[in-house]
């Protein structure tokens, strides 16, 4: 059946067909100064229309305020800049701090209110973008179905919460300082030569969290291991995949059209890389268990209990696995490079730092997880090391999944990202006495005792908050005390001037700054 268009819409299709052509009979008559003034005219009284029209829709909607941006394009969307936070950008009333602009037509909310954020962060709201692996199901993480969400969360920091309650974890750590880092530092500071040590870092850090997963009684990638590299270079690949599928899922929300983005995903497969660090995990398990590491309370060997009751597959536990040690190396490696830096940068700190690990060990004779809450100087220095060189401005994206969603006193549209602004919580002085200075007292009592901060927002807050965080932590605290009892870290000879802390996950793009290392007697 063929439908024909009525004749009244004939007859109005007709005559804007004219009108168009009459207009630009007209323009092309025009001397070329008045064709530029006619354009220039247009093209304001277009971008005067839509400010107009978006006032008036925030209006309306009770939607938070923000910047208009440009037709089509919005308002320039870069995370890692600090530019567009709330607190830069001046929008928002000063108590909930809520600011919402529109990139490529999807609405951006960001929020830098500490309770505002966590308040809003309870509520159930998926992650954005989804992840579609090629041999693996979706990691718990990305999630979108709530009831799978929940349930794998639940079993895996079931796993993770009597992890950390182990012994385990000393054991790890000790084995590798004494076999690999330390000799190796120790080496180079015989040479008396400035140097960064980001390569004993980055494989530190590796190991210790192969170490959780699969056990050290099998044998663990060396630094001149393929493996180790070319991890490193997957866990480089998934976190740019990550965000280029955020760019490409704002830039395809434009079109609005699924068949296109199906096709997009389909041809540049931004989850390739963890696909493959799923596969590389998987083996690794399975070298681990031949190996009979099976006795070691690692994740796998806690996970075996859900393999066996049916409650996950074996391709889960490893799509989850790969999701949390990818995610954890990256931030922990950054945290611990920035950690040095800072120590490097404010040698006063380090030495009060220092002089309880130095107390601490010559009592116990080492720095095991169940007596880390007795070093109250050195854990406020790895908490405020985390404030004031947060290696994420941002917190990861949560897509609004339904109509009627409330940040604060306002309306948030569906389909909307939400995010928290890290950087703009942590350097408010109403959240912090001295946001711009490396102040350990933030996370000091008056009688010199560790507190928590409720301000402190890196991990995200609510429901879907970092499962591993815990886990992150205790890494930072092994491996810097570690580190900062049997080194003196400096900024090298002549650099004091360009010493500038990256402030970003991407920054193991850059070259590493240069320390002078010193073995303390």
């Amino acid at each position: 059946m063929t439908l024909s268009t009525p004749p009244q819409l004939q007859d109005v299709l007709v005559k804007l067909k004219a009108l168009g052509t009459a207009w630009l009979d007209w323009f092309q008559q025009l001397p070329t100064y008045q064709k530029i003034i006619t354009t220039v005219a247009a093209l304001t009284g277009s971008l005067l229309a839509r400010y107009a029209y978006c006032k008036l829709h925030r209006k309306l909607n009770n939607y938070p305020p923000g910047p208009v941006g440009l037709p089509l394009i919005g308002y320039p969307f870069k995370p890692a800049d600090k530019k567009w936070h709330p607190q830069t950008l001046g929008y928002g009333d000063q108590k909930e701090q809520v600011v919402m602009f529109y990139f490529m037509r999807r609405p951006i909310v960001v929020i830098a209110n500490p309770d505002t954020y966590t308040n809003t962060f309870r509520s159930e709201v998926n992650r954005n973008p989804g992840m579609t692996l090629d041999d693996y199901p979706t990691p718990f993480a990305m999630e979108h179905d709530p009831v799978k969400w929940h349930k794998r969360r639940q079993l895996n920091s079931g796993s993770f919460t009597t992890l950390m309650k182990s012994d385990y974890l000393d054991t790890i750590i000790s084995s590798l300082l004494q076999k690999q880092t330390f000799p190796d530092l120790d080496q180079q500071c015989s040479i008396n030569k400035p140097y960064f040590c980001r390569t004993d870092i980055r494989w530190l850090g590796f190991c210790f969290l192969y170490g959780v997963f699969f056990g050290v009684e099998g044998g663990i990638p060396g630094k001149d291991d393929a493996d180790f590299h070319r991890f490193l270079a997957l866990d480089d690949e998934v976190f740019m995949g990550f965000v280029f599928a955020q760019k490409l899922d704002l830039v395809l929300g434009l079109l609005q059209l699924d068949v296109f983005s199906r096709a997009a995903y389909n041809w540049y497969k931004p989850w390739t890389p963890f696909n493959e660090a799923a596969k590389m995990m998987d083996r690794w398990g399975q070298k681990a268990e031949q190996s009979g590491s099976g006795n070691e309370d690692t994740y796998f060997n806690r996970m075996k209990n859900n393999l066996t009751s049916g409650k996950m597959t074996q391709k889960e536990i490893v799509a989850d696995a790969a999701m949390l040690m990818t995610a954890g190396l990256h931030i922990t490696m950054a945290s611990i490079e920035i950690g040095l830096y800072h120590v490097a940068k404010f040698p006063q700190i380090q030495e009060r730092v220092y002089q309880e690990l130095a107390a601490h060990f010559e009592k116990y004779g080492a720095f095991s997880v169940k007596r880390m809450s007795e070093l109250h100087v050195f854990r406020a220095f790895v908490y405020e090391s985390l404030r004031y060189g947060s290696p994420s401005n941002i917190s990861l994206g949560r897509n609004v999944t339904r109509h009627g969603y409330k940040v604060g006193p306002y309306n948030v549209p569906k389909g909307a990202i939400l995010h928290g602004s890290g950087y703009s919580i942590h350097c408010d002085p109403r959240n912090f006495t001295k946001p711009n200075d490396f102040y350990l007292e933030h996370f000091l009592d008056a009688n010199g005792r560790f507190v928590r901060h409720d301000k402190f927002m890196l991990f995200g807050a609510g429901k879907r908050d970092c499962i591993g965080q815990h886990l992150a932590v205790k890494e930072l605290f092994c491996i810097l005390s570690a580190l900062l009892h049997r080194y003196k870290f400096a900024i090298a000879t002549g650099q004091e001037k360009n010493f500038v802390i990256p402030s970003s996950l991407s920054f193991f793009q850059e070259s590493p700054l240069s320390l002078d290392i010193e073995r303390r007697q």
